[in-house]
C-alpha cells in the first residue's frame, strides 16, 4: 500500500506541473524541474500516508481479530457453563 500510494501521488503531481508548466507556456527546462521536484516530494508525502493508513488498517484488523477471538472464548465459556449445569441439576421429576 505504501508504494501504491507513493506512486500515485507522485504520477499524479508529475502530470499536474506538467500540464500547468505548458499551460503557462514555461520553458521546457523549467517545466522538467518542477515536474521532478514535484514528483520527488510527492512520492515522499505519498509514501508518508500510505504509511500511516497501512498502520490504521492492520490496527483495526487487529482490534476485529482480537474482539473474535473475545467473543468466541465468552461463548465457549457460556456452553460449558450450560452444560455444567445442565449436568449438575436432578432430573424433572425427582424427590428431592
Amino acid at each position: 500500500m505504501i508504494r501504491l500510494v507513493g506512486g500515485t501521488a507522485a504520477l499524479l503531481a508529475f502530470s499536474a506541473a506538467i500540464v500547468a508548466g505548458l499551460i503557462a507556456e514555461n520553458a521546457m527546462v523549467t517545466v522538467l524541474k518542477r515536474a521532478l521536484t514535484a514528483m520527488v516530494l510527492f512520492l515522499m508525502i505519498g509514501s508518508l500516508l500510505g504509511w500511516v493508513g497501512e498502520m490504521v488498517l492492520r490496527d483495526h484488523l487487529n482490534r476485529l481479530v482480537a474482539q473474535r477471538e473475545a467473543e468466541s472464548a465468552t461463548a465457549e465459556t457460556a456452553e460449558a457453563t450450560d452444560a455444567a449445569d445442565t449436568d449438575a441439576a436432578p432430573p424433572e421429576g425427582a424427590a428431592p
